[in-house]
This record gives structure tokens, sequence and C-alpha cells, in this order.
């Protein structure tokens, strides 16, 4: 505006080869050009002595380098969010200032999103992976020499240690996962937080039960959704989620889904987003699912104490009785516990128990038709 008007201060000195005198005035401009190409306009000094006027024409306007001082940010892969649209980061090239995402170029267009603004980012350790997520207040879609000052929040989240894909099919039996982290946005911008949160994987049926629930602009302001669905839908951003949002006044159904990933080399974590909508509210955001320990496969179960006998297992071995501690579901025996090792051996599907009368002593046998062997965080689904 002082550039139009003709108020732009300048200042700076004038040195004939013997004295420095210094100066002050003033310039005029307006832009030349169908795209802003050019700029020109006149300026006047005046010092002490001096009285200096001229004409000015500047030219070949280039945009500034927004990644200049950024450094590749490598090795990463998870996702960004912008307004209800979620893609995988191996879509970008990556850039960081400082150790937070600033900045993605989109590989097959060359579009550049940079940070302006960013919120806090946040981590968390999953096994030896870890997960870090964040959000741009504002940022700068720049394609080629045309910029756009976006003021929609982008969230991000990506893990250094992505598990690989062979060992979460490779496990067996149900597992949860006890912590929960992560953020959430809606239409308005109003950001907030997850407070607690539930995953339970059947990895032998490949089944995966999630909720979520967090809040918005205050405490009172509170979100709930969940859902069961396959881990397929889970990997390819279709688990089905829906529950409600409660503002403190009325309740608003929601509904939509999630995309995860599993982190660490162990399926120490799953990690990725979810995206719901109701009739006014629409809400996006991120989270990290850590802490996996196996269920309590003996919970319900009750000691069996006082019998003496034996165990076979298809002929792989004979043992008594006495080297297990010993747990029954009703009245039958359903699992057993190495006294030594601590390994655990517990029906999943048993045949029918028999007893038979010796005097003052009752005999009962019976079999498993299946089986799971427990080794401290490892389960095997056995048939024999």
């Amino acid at each position: 505006s002082n550039l139009y008007a003709g108020s732009f201060a300048l200042s700076g000195s004038r040195y004939d080869g013997v004295t420095t005198e210094s100066l002050n005035g003033n310039a005029e401009g307006q832009f030349a050009g169908s795209n802003a190409d050019g700029l020109f306009g006149y300026y006047q000094l005046a010092g002490s002595t001096s009285q200096i006027e001229g004409v000015y024409a500047f030219g070949d306007r280039q945009l500034d380098d927004y990644l200049a001082e950024m450094t590749a940010l490598s090795g990463v892969n998870g996702y960004v969010l912008n307004n209800r649209t979620a893609n995988p980061l191996s879509a970008y090239s990556l850039y960081q200032n400082g150790t937070e995402l600033s900045a993605l170029v989109d590989l097959l267009t060359g579009e550049q999103w940079v940070a302006a603004s960013t919120g806090v980012a946040n981590t968390a350790q999953l096994g030896d992976a870890t997960v870090t997520w964040g959000s741009w207040n504002s940022w700068r879609q720049i394609n080629d020499q045309s910029l756009i000052e976006q003021s929609t929040p982008i969230q991000y989240i990506h893990t250094n240690q992505l598990t690989a894909a062979t060992v979460p099919v490779s496990l067996q039996g149900v597992y949860h996962f006890n912590s929960v982290s992560g953020q959430a946005y809606d239409e308005s911008g109003a950001n907030g937080g997850i407070q607690a949160g539930n995953l339970t994987i059947d990895f032998t049926q490949q089944q995966a039960s999630l909720g979520l629930s967090g809040f918005l602009r205050s405490e009172t302001d509170k979100w709930s959704v969940s859902g069961s669905d396959t881990l397929n839908n889970l990997y390819t951003g279709s688990f089905a989620l829906s529950g409600s949002r409660y503002d403190g006044v009325t309740t608003e159904s929601l509904n939509g889904n999630a995309e995860g990933q599993f982190a660490g080399s162990n399926v120490d974590g799953l990690f990725g987003y979810y995206q719901l909508a109701g009739s006014t509210s629409q809400i996006e955001g991120v989270y990290a699912f850590g802490d996996r320990q196996l269920e309590d496969y003996l919970a319900g179960m009750t000691a069996l104490n006082g019998i003496q006998g034996y165990i076979l297992n298809n002929g792989n071995s004979v043992n008594p009785l006495s080297n297990y501690a010993l747990y029954q579901n009703g009245n039958a025996l359903s699992a057993l516990v190495n006294a030594s090792t601590g390994e655990q051996w517990v029906a999943a599907s048993t045949g029918v128990a028999n007893t038979a009368q010796q005097g003052d002593a009752t005999v009962t046998w019976g079999s498993w038709n299946a089986w799971r062997q427990i080794n401290d965080q490892s389960l095997i689904e056995q048939s024999t």
C-alpha cells in the first residue's frame, strides 16, 4: 500500500569519494504485465546536501524457494490428511525443518505443500519403532510460480519402522493393544485429542475390534466410535466405525472409517487415521496404539487340585500331571501350565469328558481336539 501511494520509505547513503552522506526518501511503483511480471516506478532521496531522484524497473519474477534450508526426510512411512483426503506419504518427497515434517512435494505433479505454522509434534515408542504425528495450522500450496496461502489444517503421522507384511500373517491368537494416543480436528478447524481407545486383534481369524473416543473444543465436546471388521479392511481404509458426538447440547450420530498399519519389527503397535461424518460434523484425526499383550487365556478358569494322572500329546510325550499346574473350565481339564518353563497348553475345542467310579475313586478322561501352545507373548494354534 505504501509503495502504491509513494510513501515507501528508503534510507541509505552516498559516498562521493571523499565524504559519506546519509540519505532518506521514498519510492512509488506499479506492477506491469498481465501476471505481475515486473515492477516499475520512481524514487526520490535527500541528504544534507544531495538531492537524488530517478526511475527503476524490476523484472524476472521468481517465487521464493520455500524448501531452502530444509533437509530431506527419508525412511518413514505414514499418512497425510488434508480436508477429508488421506494419502500415503510414499506419494511425496518429504522435507523437515529441524525434526518435524515441514514440506511435501507431490512426486507426480511437483506441487509443494509447505508448512507456515505448525502445531506441536508428538511421538510414541512402539517397540523398536518411533511413531510421530502432528499438524500444520497454516501452509502454502505452491505450483510452479503460483502460491496460495491455506488455513485448513493438515495432519500427518509416520513411523521409521513398519512391520514386515509376513509377520502379522504368521501370528496366531488374540492380542490387546492397551495404550492409545492421537489427535482430532473437526470441520471448523477446532482440535482436540484422543482420551481413550481399545484395539483387540484376533490374528488367527484376521479380525479386529477398534474403538476411539476423544474431545474437541472442550472437555464437554466429546465423541466416541467403534467397529469390528477384517484386518484387510483396516489395511485398505474401509474399516467401518460408528458412534456419536455430544457437544454439550445435542447428540449427533457419526459414521466413518479407519486405516492402519503395524509398526515395529514384532507387530508392536498399530498407527493410522480415521475419518468420521455426521449430519453437521466432519471429524478426522490420527491414532497410535501400543503395549501389545496376549489375551489371558486362563482368565475365568479355576485351579484343578487334588488329582493325579497323565497327559498324552500325540505320541510326542507322556507326562505325569504332577508336572503342571492344572485348570478347569466347568468340570473338565482345560489348561496346563508347565511348572518348570511356564509354557501353557490351553484347550480350544474339547471332546466329551468321561468318568468311571472305581470304589471311592473317580477316574476322568477326555481329549482336546484343538489347543493353544503359549510361551510368554507367543501363541501357536495346535490341532493334534
